[in-house]
């Protein structure tokens, strides 16, 4: 367990942080294990880890893997604004891809617009162990439309970043590993993972009991892109500080500034809140975007505490990775146990809302 905590810096909000990690603290100790750390001004305000990886009860350390679940776009968002500042590959390229009717950049892929009528996630077809050209031929029979009109979020169509990377002659893994030597760490991974890294293995609860579950098995094949990273939290906390705008030799913030963008307003929290999650100010006031790899909500009432961020999902994982960039802090929760009201979300927006005053008040 490491445990870092400079509250002076906060000014007004030192308080309400306090208080935050304290009920954190509390909530954390009914699950399996997890991470977190929380950054400011580059950085570390709060450092922490929990809980056991496994049936072994072999503690979970900053250097232990989570399965990112759809938080693994932001990365790929990321490798992809890398790519990009390098002139490596234009978002505005238009590609050729067999399964999609019409042409598509990466800007369409990325922000979930590349052209189809219905959702079709194909979640189900990857968790029953579907090879990804055979769900890629069920994309091309689906209602396909232009590209950029119409939001759909999909693993599936986010994951075609893949194809695209191929017809510029390189692959993800290879672009991930380029990114991530840039960043300065290893410990954000695609598979094969060597078998000496520790991993926290998903859990869930089963009448009462604490059940392990198996290495997530086809996300991370199928499906890399949108659901298959995996990372550490100190590989997180180097990544806080990039999408915080501190390594500008990796990232310039204009590049940032062009992801985080909200490009398409859609209702997904509507859903969310249908599951018990519960938001930090009345929902009528809030807006819910999607940028490229990043979702984005808006307070109406406060406008300039945009929360960039990205939540995520496995079987017996939950993660959350967010910045407030008019606050200069972003925040990282990655657990290891499922919980019905995705505990690493709820708690990504219990932090969001202590940035919500007005005359130095917290709405809560």
């Amino acid at each position: 367990m490491l445990i870092f905590f400079l509250l002076p810096i906060f000014a007004a909000t030192s308080c309400q942080l306090k208080h935050f990690i304290q009920e954190f603290q509390c909530k954390a100790k009914t699950v399996k294990g997890g991470a977190i750390a929380i950054v400011h001004k580059g950085k570390i305000v709060y450092k922490k880890t929990f809980g056991a990886q496994g049936d072994t009860e072999k503690p979970i350390t900053s250097h232990t893997l989570f399965p990112l679940g759809s938080s693994s776009k932001a990365i790929t968002s990321m490798t992809i604004g890398y790519l990009a500042q390098k002139n490596t590959i234009n978002l505005r390229e238009k590609f050729t891809l067999p399964w999609l009717k019409h042409k598509v950049s990466l800007i369409d892929i990325l922000g979930h617009t590349a052209g189809i009528e219905s959702p079709f996630w194909g979640n189900l077809e990857i968790e029953a162990g579907q090879s990804r050209q055979q769900i890629l031929k069920l994309l091309s029979k689906q209602k396909l439309s232009i590209p950029g009109k119409s939001y759909a979020y999909t693993n599936v169509l986010f994951s075609l970043v893949e194809e695209v990377l191929e017809i510029k002659g390189t692959n993800f893994p290879q672009a991930l590993q380029n990114f991530r030597t840039c960043l300065g760490t290893d410990e954000i991974q695609v598979i094969p993972i060597d078998a000496c890294r520790e991993i926290a293995y998903p859990h869930m609860k089963e009448n009462g009991q604490t059940k392990t579950l198996p290495f997530p098995p086809y996300y991370p094949k199928v499906v890399m892109t949108a659901a298959g990273i995996f990372a550490s939290l100190d590989g997180m906390i180097k990544f806080l500080q990039l999408i915080c705008g501190y390594r500008s030799d990796v990232l310039s913030k204009t590049m940032l500034a062009q992801m985080y963008k909200p490009r398409k307003k859609n209702k997904d929290i509507t859903k969310w809140v249908n599951k018990g999650i519960e938001f930090p100010c009345d929902l009528n006031q809030i807006e819910s975007w999607y940028g490229l790899g990043w979702r984005v909500l808006r307070s109406k009432t406060n406008p300039e505490k945009d929360m960039i961020y990205h939540p995520g999902y496995i079987a017996g994982i939950n993660t959350f990775v967010g910045v407030i960039p008019s606050e200069d802090i972003g925040i990282v929760i990655m657990m290891n146990e499922a919980s019905k009201t995705a505990l690493p979300l709820q708690e990504g927006l219990n932090f969001w809302g202590l940035f919500l005053k007005q005359d130095n008040k917290i709405n809560r």
